[in-house]
């Protein structure tokens, strides 16, 4: 056999150490070759190895089903109703790619995020998916892993270029988030788009706040050269959901309609959003014949409740981020390799229409 034919079963024979199986079709295509080739190969591997059996369409090892699979962490604050979709993504994906997912939650506690982290890092793991704050010490800690690891959730922005270097991070930190910038612009955009000119925007203390606000001081000029005005207010740091700060935030934002001709007004999170709108019903304002209200968050919540929506796409976070890290692993062997360009994936929100948001008053669409 020539030394090229032996090249590409030593190639086989790696392929299912790393996936447990290998596919006619798919070898057939990465080495150009036919597939009674690829037959003939499949013929002398088993010959070779008792631990390989030739199956339809391919070649599976037959030893521990869990030997050759790929071990992903995942780490996330908690499985509520927005993590919740992001751990169905990547649970959906890496079953489809045969990755096994060792999960952990953290719960926004930095000494058990620390700690998780930790206990990570003493299990046999091929990368880390991991939801956690930007800062020097998160970074190198999980430099220090020596993993691939995608930061999930917790947007990049310029200001990071020092962290990463610093953290010396190289290729072996990347990141999968939702545009939340592009998701407000989004919002306002909508709204505009039925003719308010009077916004007024209510946002909770979030990771997703910063980003948040940021996209609506972005669209300023251009929101104020349509004759739109729009002032973001924020909901006191700590104020829980229908506590006194929450209450007296959210009736200020009602008196705002009864008296200064605020028309419309885009609310972050849902539960801030569907207490909003109980109280301008309350207040006799009806919505959204007289306000339109746009919430940022979209949860199974918002949709059983008719909210118009500016959704993130969480289910599709959680697929890409798992879907990157097998692919640096393809690439590169079990552990990846750094030689490879980082990556910084946004995903822009999609805009659900609700029943509560509509023309501003006296316009007709």
């Amino acid at each position: 056999m020539s030394e090229l034919g032996w090249t590409r079963r030593d190639a086989i024979r790696r392929h299912l150490g790393l996936w447990g199986s290998a596919r006619t079709s798919e070898l057939r295509a990465r080495f150009e070759v036919s597939e009674r080739t690829i037959q003939r190969d499949f013929n002398a591997i088993v010959a070779d190895s008792a631990d390989i059996t030739r199956v339809h369409g391919g070649l599976v090892a037959s030893g521990d089903p869990d030997r050759a699979r790929l071990r992903v962490g995942l780490l996330v604050p908690n499985p509520d109703y927005y993590f919740d979709d992001v751990l169905r993504g990547a649970q959906d994906t890496a079953e489809r790619l045969n990755v096994r997912l060792v999960t952990a939650e953290h719960k926004y506690q930095d000494d058990l995020e620390r700690l998780l982290l930790e206990r990570l890092g003493e299990v046999r793991l091929d990368g880390l998916v991991v939801t956690v704050d930007h800062d020097e010490d998160r970074h190198r800690f999980l430099a220090r892993q020596g993993l691939p690891t995608v930061i999930i959730e917790r947007p990049w922005c310029p200001e990071l270029r020092n962290v990463d270097h610093v953290a010396g991070v190289g290729g072996y930190l990347d990141h999968v988030f939702s545009d939340h910038v592009a998701g407000a612009a989004l919002g306002l955009q909508h709204l505009v788009d039925l003719e308010h000119r009077s916004i007024r925007c209510l946002f909770r203390n979030t990771p997703t706040t910063s980003a948040l606000a940021r996209g609506v001081r972005d669209a300023a000029d251009h929101l104020i050269a349509l004759g739109v005005t729009v002032e973001t207010w924020l909901l006191p740091m700590g104020a829980q959901r229908r506590d006194e700060t929450w209450c007296t935030a959210i009736d200020e934002v009602v008196s705002a309609c009864l008296s200064d001709g605020v028309t419309a007004v885009m609310a972050h999170s849902d539960p801030v959003a569907e207490d909003l709108v109980d109280r301008l019903r309350a207040a006799g304002l009806a919505v959204p014949d007289r306000v339109s209200v746009v919430t940022y968050d979209g949860s199974r919540t918002a949709t059983e409740l008719g909210l118009s929506a500016v959704s993130p796409r969480r289910r599709a976070v959680g697929a890409v981020a798992v879907e990157r890290i097998v692919d640096r692993l393809r690439q590169g062997g079990r552990r990846g390799s750094t030689g490879q360009p980082g990556f910084r994936i946004s995903l822009v929100p999609e805009f659900v229409a609700g029943r509560t948001t509509g023309p501003a008053p006296g316009f007709m669409a």
